[in-house]
């Protein structure tokens, strides 16, 4: 939350940054938004909700976007009691561990590739190729 005056607001400039321990802070890209257009903006103001935006990350040393930031703008007079309201937690749940199992209970038409005419079926599945998991294989299916 900040505190700006209008006419006159300067563009509000958003940096990503990448946090390093032992090498200093490097920018990952940055991009500004004019909030005087959109505070005099007819359109923009008559929204009750603030559409989200998807804005690319530029840097001075390349004309490629750097990534995504996904956000929202909104504008508020000062005295208004929006203004005045607690920031909106935004931050994302807590990863949790938990387990995957998956019952095959019937297969169709699965080419038999045992000289006896059967096949010894088993699964792989994965989330992360570096951590795949095989079923136990069931003989003589």
């Amino acid at each position: 939350m900040m505190q700006v005056d209008f006419p006159g607001a300067p563009r509000l400039k958003i940096a990503a940054m990448d946090y390093d321990d032992f090498f200093g802070d490097d920018l990952i890209g940055y991009t500004y938004i004019d909030l005087d257009d959109r505070f005099y903006s007819q359109n923009w103001g008559a929204l009750e909700k603030k559409p989200i935006e998807y804005r690319d990350l530029r840097d001075d040393t390349s004309t490629v976007s750097q990534g995504v930031i996904k956000c929202w703008v909104d504008i508020h007079d000062i005295n208004s009691e929006e203004a005045n309201m607690p920031p909106i937690e935004i931050t994302p749940a807590p990863k949790i561990k938990f387990e995957v199992r998956v019952i095959i209970w019937k297969t169709k038409k699965i080419e038999m590739k045992d000289v006896e005419g059967t096949s010894d079926a088993y699964v792989t599945c994965f989330f992360d190729p570096n951590n795949e998991k095989t079923t136990d294989t069931h003989w003589r299916c």
